[in-house]
């Protein structure tokens, strides 16, 4: 198969990148400034604009079987900007593809689309919850991630298009520590640590990205810990495995909160973009308990292999 994959320069576009290259596809990798990074032995085409352009998303879709969407621009940017090169561009994408033959579009989505969810807890979530509504989620990233599922789903419905979502968990990698953020060599986690956070490995929803292009058929999945841990003791599991160096810290609520505004601060002091930051609702979905079911990801033979190496050293 032909597989258009955009947002390839970033870290899970990369992935699916090499994922795809190394299971024999052929790939085109869509980026906009950052390089692309090769794969050995493979060979990848590379191209470069923006799909809210609607002659690059044309050109683009020529001559591909699936698109792989993993582009998205974060806030804060002008309002305007952030719907054209994140809600026209996936709907251009996908009008584009349909016109050129393209049967399968793979949306890469978030499990934050469930917003603050009560029914998250001890019982996974299922795959089949639907998002929360825009209105209740006070973020902008999981906003549009929410109103691009459903524009998405109903273009699909239109031009017969097999609409794929996968929704990820919270991304980490080889190099970038399971923590909520870091500063300098510190790694920080809210409230205890106790809690079940969805920390995935950018490789295995890379994994489950390449099996659902493969199988084509429409679906949602989660691509989240088939045996959730702790966050706590799997983040420290990580550094010694990744970064001996890197010290893991619970930071209580008020004092996370306190740093978050400090550095919106200093961030708007320098001049640099800041949107006041949604504290509250970071600081309560971090601290909260979060299971995802992967039965669906499970029946294509999936299995979070990255992610479950380091689950192994949660015991020590």
């Amino acid at each position: 198969m032909r597989v258009l994959v955009t947002g390839a320069a970033g870290r899970l576009g990369g992935a699916c990148v090499a994922a795809l290259a190394d299971a024999g596809h052929d790939v085109r990798a869509l980026k906009h400034r950052r390089p692309v990074t090769p794969v050995p032995g493979r060979r990848v085409e590379v191209r470069q604009g923006t799909p809210a352009d609607p002659a690059t998303a044309a050109d683009l879709t020529r001559d591909v079987d699936a698109v792989v969407h993993c582009a998205f621009r974060f806030a804060p940017h002008p309002p305007a900007d952030y719907r054209r090169d994140n809600l026209d561009a996936a709907l251009r994408l996908m009008e584009h593809g349909h016109a050129n033959g393209v049967r399968t579009f793979v949306q890469v989505s978030s499990v934050m689309v469930y917003g603050l969810d009560p029914g998250v807890g001890t019982d996974p979530l299922p795959e089949t919850r639907s998002p929360a509504d825009v209105a209740e989620v006070l973020d902008p990233y999981p906003a549009m991630k929410i109103e691009l599922e459903r524009r998405l789903r109903e273009s699909s419905e239109r031009l017969g298009v097999n609409l794929v979502v996968v929704r990820p968990g919270i991304l980490f990698d080889d190099r970038t520590p399971p923590v909520v953020r870091t500063v300098g060599r510190v790694g920080l986690l809210v409230g205890a640590g106790r809690n079940h956070l969805p920390f995935v490995h950018t490789a295995d929803v890379a994994d489950l990205v390449r099996r659902a292009v493969e199988d084509g058929r429409p679906a949602v999945y989660h691509a989240a810990p088939v045996r959730p841990a702790p966050a706590l003791p799997f983040a420290r599991a990580w550094c010694r495995r990744h970064a001996p160096g890197l010290r893991v810290l619970p930071v209580p609520r008020p004092a996370y909160a306190a740093l978050g505004l400090l550095t919106w601060s200093a961030a708007r002091a320098r001049g640099r973009p800041a949107r006041w930051p949604n504290l509250r609702y970071g600081i309560r979905r971090a601290t909260r308990d979060l299971r995802y079911d992967v039965t669906r990801a499970r029946a294509l033979g999936w299995v979070d292999t990255h992610t479950r190496t380091v689950q192994e050293g949660t015991d020590r």
